[in-house]
């Protein structure tokens, strides 16, 4: 008998696997970047920014090169001027001292300060005949530079050495400045301006101004008067008197002995009695645009040949009851050492004053 192996068939279990998670990926914000910048948008984006380059390298000239100044060039068109004054000391026949006052209005919306490239030349516009509207050059002038912000800005300057392009031209101006309402300057500088941290040359200023004459100073009169010796009508009367002198002008000017001729006309007749003379004392400045006293050292002639009703007249105006209506005309401006453009713009020129203390 045979042996017979039995083999006998022995299953083992499967092994178990444990589970093993997948690795996770923390979002921290930048999971998705890798995947933003493609090299579609890449290159989108470099483009982007090299084209703002080229578009900044080529603004930024115009805008500073063209855009700027003529944005200052039409500051300077459009702003106004007003002289509030411009007063005039030490006056020789070439030259003289100006202080001026001069508000700036409308200049632009940026802050900048304006440089004065060359002389300011004023030109005046006009003449003794109505009729004349031509141009004559009468002064230059070194201005220092000013600042404007917000469109606003004051140039407030005393110049010496003012020079005087034509005295011939300049005493016509003052004769007409004296009696007239008004008057027209044309005012010519080359500029700089100094704006946004750059320097703009090649500007000019061309403006046409009008300002306030001095329109025969009326309203003149003579309020203050004190004669000092006792009236005698065979004999001049000396008296002490301050004129108080109306100028609406913005332009002053200082005076230096000047004798006046005064003369009274008559009421109702052509006549015009001669009363004597009156000499200014010392050096007086006119003031702009306001009142200013004139000391006055005078002489009454004698008023005995005069009709009994003017000197009667005479009498209450002296006394302070009554007023009279004066012509005064400078015979003499400045002494010994007259001032061409002044004394000959003043001498023979006819003023109205009111004599008397009495209410006007």
């Amino acid at each position: 008998m045979s042996d017979t192996v039995t083999q006998t068939k022995v299953e083992t279990a499967p092994k178990t696997v444990p589970d093993v998670e997948a690795p996770t990926t923390k979002d921290d914000g930048f999971a998705n970047k890798a995947g933003f910048w493609t090299r579609k948008r890449k290159t989108w984006a470099f483009g982007c920014l090299g084209l703002i380059a080229v578009l900044l390298i080529v603004l930024l000239p115009i805008m500073f090169l063209v855009i700027v100044p003529k944005i200052a060039q039409s500051s300077i068109d459009d702003s106004v001027l007003t002289f509030v004054d411009a007063s005039i000391s030490n006056p020789q026949n070439s030259s003289f001292t100006l202080s001026v006052k001069i508000d700036v209005t409308n200049a632009g919306h940026f802050d900048a300060t304006l440089i004065h490239n060359s002389p300011l030349k004023i030109s005046w516009i006009g003449g003794l005949d109505p009729n004349d509207q031509s141009e004559k050059p009468i002064l230059e002038i070194n201005m220092g530079a000013f600042s404007v912000s917000g469109g606003k800005g004051t140039i407030e300057q005393t110049v010496s050495n003012v020079t005087v392009l034509s005295e011939q031209a300049l005493t016509a101006f003052n004769k007409l400045m004296v009696i007239s309402p008004s008057f027209k300057w044309r005012l010519q500088a080359d500029m700089w301006v100094r704006a946004v941290g750059r320097t703009y040359k090649g500007l000019t200023m061309d403006k046409i101004v009008e300002l306030k004459g001095m329109d025969q100073l009326k309203g003149t009169a003579i309020r203050q008067f004190q004669p000092k010796a006792v009236p005698d009508p065979a004999q001049p009367l000396p008296i002490a008197m301050n004129a108080t002198l109306k100028n609406p002008s913005p332009i002053g000017i200082e005076l230096d002995t000047i004798v006046f001729n005064v003369t009274l006309p008559v009421p109702g007749t052509n006549i015009t009695l001669p009363l004597g003379q009156a000499t200014s004392i010392g050096k007086t400045m006119l003031k702009s645009g306001g009142e200013t006293t004139l000391p006055l050292d005078a002489v009454l002639a004698p008023t005995g040949a005069f009709p009994p009703a003017i000197q009667e007249a005479l009498a209450k105006v002296l006394g302070g009851q009554a007023n009279a209506h004066l012509k005064v005309v400078p015979i003499s401006v400045g002494g010994d050492k007259p001032v061409s453009w002044v004394a000959g713009a003043l001498i023979g020129l006819p003023l109205d004053a009111e004599l008397g203390k009495a209410p006007a």
